[in-house]
């Protein structure tokens, strides 16, 4: 888990590209409104019910149940659950 954090601060500051960035952490995480950004995530319970850009998710369970339109980096136990949960590009988890 130290590891995945030291790369995502490794990534914002090395990216100068980054414009936007949203950062949600907690137990149990739940994104229900959407996000025009970026975003990394770290709970116990991570699930998507809204649309992001782009995901980076580090987790014990994570659910998508909305459409990402950019890639989705995840760690642990990876769920796509919800019907309308769709991925535009490619999926790496661990």
């Amino acid at each position: 888990m130290k590891l995945l954090i030291i790369i995502f601060l490794m990534l914002i500051l090395l990216l100068p590209n980054v414009q936007a960035l949203k950062m949600l952490s907690g137990d149990q995480v739940s994104v229900d409104s959407p996000i025009d950004d970026d975003v990394f995530v770290s709970g116990g319970t991570v699930t998507l019910n809204a649309p992001v850009a782009s995901a980076v998710i580090a987790g014990g369970t994570i659910i998508i149940n909305a459409p990402i339109s950019g890639d989705v980096f995840g760690a642990e136990n990876f769920q796509n659950t919800g019907s309308a949960g769709s991925i535009d590009f490619e999926i790496l988890y661990r």
